[in-house]
């Protein structure tokens, strides 16, 4: 018989594998199925190449649909990191187990096609051949613990937590499982459960490591177990004493002890990180799920301290930490000039792309320019351009900074004096208060006292205009978190006011 009418896939690198040798002839027949064994052979030495050569050869001239060979061919690829072929071949292994009736191997091929999809991130695509292994299989401890992963990375908790739970019932003694339930739990809000499962993973003879200290550190923290949390992030210290995360998880424990100290250079790298990982969900999880309004009303606040007589209300506008550029469609129709700013590239590069649109007709981009720039740096370069700028606009920034002095200075130097305006978010200070003036909350965000707040203000020839108390979100669990709407307005001759006065008096 010849090869089979669905022929095995024609591969881009199929001079990686050689020229197919003839097939052999034994007692007048073509003695493919020593090609199989062969194949099965040299896969179980670890030999990919000379495996997949041999499998492709055999199912060529395959007389019946053999989905354990197209499965097996289909792992040998994806060890070889040839993404696109394995793809193709565990569909024709899903085909040939189709068409055979052999539910096993359909189990198989739909997990191994899975894992490929989820090594290249389409996690949907993955999770659905996942579940299918699962219904055909119920109690494959691999395809749950793999669909349990794959439900995660697209924020199915609940349905992720499901998997893993049942994964852990079949094979309790499985850290790699359990630690995935840990992690499930922790995204869940069940913090204390998740406390417990990564402690019952670790007698189990999970890897005690800096990711796993710190995240069991951090589900503690959440979990208000303080010695705990103490315990393991020291414990992630003990490998990278630098470490950004565990330091702020740390002080955040204790937040009026003196011991450790956050830099202004650590909140920079805070961020930037949190805002990398953050950017491609920042916008649906904040906007649509917890209720984020701070451009709308903000805007809405500056407008009316400015009370402008037209349209375009403001000549040149830095909206500092932009972010993807949500404030920066509020602010386009009423900035002449509109460049945002943010400490993540990631941020950066959907600022830069995001388009304004009105009634399906394109308006052009938002941002005339996007700087990626620390906020203090980028307005300290902006003071030496000779341009004035009306507004200096910043959007749940300030909860991300320490001290503001240097950011109030820095804004004070580039504004219009007598009319240049200072808009920025706060959020309500703890109830106990550091002498400073703030104090990092559990939350991992800065609240600033608002004497704290005027008397910045003060020093840096800014007077409060406006002040309007606000809930700024909720959290996951429903609890709102309360702020406060600022707006400041720049007083007397200062800063870039006084240099465009010497570059004039110079020029005379």
């Amino acid at each position: 018989a010849g090869p089979l009418s669905l022929a095995p896939v024609r591969y881009e690198n199929d001079e990686l594998f050689g020229t197919p040798e003839p097939v052999r002839v034994k007692n007048g027949v073509h003695d493919h199925l020593s090609l199989r064994t062969s194949g099965f052979e040299a896969a179980k030495r670890g030999e990919l190449v000379e495996a997949v050569s041999l499998l492709q050869q055999y199912l060529a001239w395959a007389e019946l649909p053999d989905p354990e060979a197209f499965n097996c061919q289909g792992q040998m690829l994806a060890h070889l990191g040839l993404t696109n072929q394995a793809l193709l071949t565990f569909e024709q292994a899903i085909w040939a187990s189709e068409r055979n009736g052999d539910r096993k191997f359909k189990a198989l091929s739909h997990q191994g096609l899975g894992e490929v999809q989820m090594q290249g991130g389409d996690f949907e695509k993955a999770a659905q051949n996942f579940r299918i292994a699962t219904e055909i299989e119920p109690l494959d401890v691999k395809a749950l613990h793999n669909l349990g992963k794959a439900l995660s990375e697209v924020n199915k908790v609940e349905e992720a937590l499901d998997a893993l739970s049942q994964a852990a019932t079949l094979d309790p003694q499985n850290p790699e499982i359990l630690v995935d339930k840990a992690k499930a739990l922790s995204d869940s809000g069940a913090s204390a459960e998740a406390v417990q499962a990564y402690l019952e993973a670790q007698r189990a003879g999970a890897e005690a490591d800096v990711e796993f200290f710190l995240h069991l550190g951090a589900s503690a923290q959440r979990a208000k177990m303080v010695e705990l949390a103490e315990d393991a992030l020291t414990k992630v210290l003990d490998f990278e004493p630098g470490h950004v995360m565990a330091r702020r998880l740390l002080k955040s424990l204790n937040p009026l002890a003196s011991q450790l100290q956050i830099t202004p250079e650590e909140d920079a790298e805070y961020s930037r990180r949190l805002f990398d990982d953050y950017a491609e969900d920042w916008e649906r999880e904040m906007v649509e799920e917890l209720g984020y309004q701070a451009p709308e009303e903000l805007l809405a606040l500056t407008l009316a301290v400015k009370k402008p007589s037209k349209k375009i209300a403001f000549e040149r506008v830095l909206d500092l930490g932009c972010g993807s550029g949500f404030g920066g469609e509020e602010l386009r129709p009423y900035s002449r000039t509109l460049i945002g700013c943010d400490i993540s590239s990631e941020m950066v590069k959907a600022a830069e792309e995001r388009e304004q649109i009105m009634n399906c007709k394109w308006l052009g981009l938002t941002y005339d320019s996007v700087e990626l720039s620390d906020l203090v740096l980028f307005l300290q370069a902006e003071k030496d351009k000779t341009e004035a700028v009306d507004l200096v606009i910043a959007m749940d920034v300030a909860s991300y900074l320490s001290d503001l002095k240097p950011f109030f200075q820095a804004a004070a130097q580039v504004l219009t004096q007598g009319s240049g305006l200072l808009a920025f978010t706060t959020e309500q200070p703890s109830e106990a208060q550091g002498s400073e003036g703030w104090l990092l909350k559990p939350s991992l965000r800065y609240g600033h006292s608002l004497e704290y707040i005027t008397q910045l203000a003060s020093e840096a020839g800014l007077s409060v205009v406006a002040r309007q108390p606000t809930t700024l979100f909720t959290t996951e669990s429903g609890d709102p978190i309360e702020g406060f709407h600022w707006v400041l307005r720049a007083e007397g001759p200062r800063g870039a006011e006084v240099l465009r006065a010497l570059r004039g008096a110079e020029g005379r």
